[in-house]
């Protein structure tokens, strides 16, 4: 998750999109933008892929945004 998190951070820097690079001091990092440790979920059926699918989608809604779609996050097939 370490490694994750470094690359993902690299590549945000490089990208120009971190979200506290206007924070970032001239001679350092700029501020963690991750969480401290890690959230281990296991999907281990189809049951449990097709909730974690919903939830996501739904999450903006919540927060009265649209629904998010991915082109890579398809319907079920069964």
């Amino acid at each position: 998750m370490i490694q994750l998190k470094a690359a993902a951070t690299r590549l945000l820097v490089n990208e120009g999109i971190h979200p506290f690079q206007y924070l970032k001091p001239a001679d350092g990092p700029p501020p963690k933008c991750f969480a401290k440790g890690e959230w281990k979920v296991f999907l281990d059926s189809s049951e449990d892929v097709h909730r974690a699918i919903r939830y996501v989608e739904n999450n903006p809604i919540k927060d009265g945004l649209p629904p998010k779609r991915w082109p890579f996050v398809q319907p079920p097939t069964v």
